[in-house]
């Protein structure tokens, strides 16, 4: 399995998105707050090209799908803590690939 170049999110009927976390890891991070009764925060990005943050509040009976999206195998990812910037997707040219 590739790398997620981000994790697409469905939740009230709107579309936001989640870069450098792996599905997993939310998913139980969601779990683990609806077990132990407690609402959550997610923080998201909203829009395309440039993005807004939203906060999500997840409790339980909150309808949202998760759905991760990987990188294509022509694309290498850069962490973008390493670079010090939002998400960076290079090609394997090493020009940045559109998103």
């Amino acid at each position: 399995m590739r790398p997620l170049k981000r994790i697409n999110i469905r939740y009230d009927g709107d579309h936001y998105t989640l870069a450098s976390r792996e599905l997993s890891e939310v998913q139980s991070e969601i779990n683990t707050a609806i077990a132990e009764g407690r609402p959550l925060w997610l923080r998201v990005n909203r829009g395309e090209g440039s993005y807004q943050t939203a906060d999500l509040l997840v409790t339980a009976g909150t309808p949202i799908a998760l759905m991760g999206v990987e990188l294509p195998a022509s694309e290498t990812y850069k962490d973008p803590e390493e670079l010090g910037q939002p998400e960076h997707i290079e090609s394997e040219f090493g020009e940045p690939a559109p998103h």
